[in-house]
């Protein structure tokens, strides 16, 4: 039997964590594939974890490119659903799946707080997420979004951006805790069927543990 979501490991990702998100808090089926594997299974959901893959060696997400798993992420994300958390969004971006690259943070040190993020109205293909803004763990060094002037213009026109770095009441932030432009927190792809995030939602999905904001964010391509 298929696995509704599968979740791509790497040396160094936290794959583990996102499969009991998935498993025993959301009771749906969800299967952990070894980053050799050559062909992504069948799915509802491909899942690239946070982490630290291959330990950012060069930079994060760089090593993932001679992976054999990387040719068929590639193809997959032209047909499937798929999520980014973290350093899966990192990859997303060196992948050229999602624009842009993630640099180290604008204050040069590992960032590890809860942050408020606020959803945007974009071209995701998936029932509108609550615009309330919302409280995630973030953890990262390499946090920071960067584009060019010109592209991030053709992004925020096309409604690409996802996820925003906001305050309590949801006002968007000038000077987002990663240096992101624009605060941007999480991209869609124009097709509207990948989503890459910075924040960690598989962290917020019991109440005695983060909350429970985090099951919209991991199950919203689901629906």
């Amino acid at each position: 039997m298929s696995s509704r979501v599968v979740i791509v490991e790497f040396p160094g990702s936290s794959a583990a964590e996102v499969a009991d998100s998935y498993n025993r808090v959301l009771g749906i089926s969800a299967q952990v594939i070894w980053h050799d594997t050559e062909a992504v299974p069948t799915c509802d959901l491909l899942v690239i974890p946070g982490g630290s893959a291959f330990c950012d060696y060069l930079r994060p997400g760089a090593l993932v490119k001679t992976s054999p798993i990387a040719a068929p992420i590639r193809r997959y994300s032209r047909i499937g659903k798929m999520l980014g958390i973290g350093n899966g969004f990192q990859i997303m971006c060196e992948l050229g799946i999602l624009p842009g690259a993630l640099l180290r943070n604008g204050e040069g040190h590992f960032i590890n707080e809860d942050v408020y993020v606020v959803a945007q109205d974009c071209s995701l293909k998936v029932t509108p997420l609550s615009r309330a803004p919302r409280l995630f763990p973030l953890a990262c060094e390499f946090g920071c979004f960067y584009l060019d002037r010109r592209n991030l213009t053709e992004l925020e026109a096309n409604k690409l951006v996802a996820f925003s770095y906001s305050d309590k009441e949801g006002d968007i932030l000038q000077a987002p805790p990663t240096g992101s432009v624009g605060a941007i927190a999480g991209l869609t792809n124009q097709g509207g069927n990948v989503l890459g995030v910075m924040f960690h939602p598989e962290r917020a999905v019991e109440q005695s543990y983060g909350g429970e904001q985090g099951r919209e964010v991991l199950t919203c391509l689901l629906s």
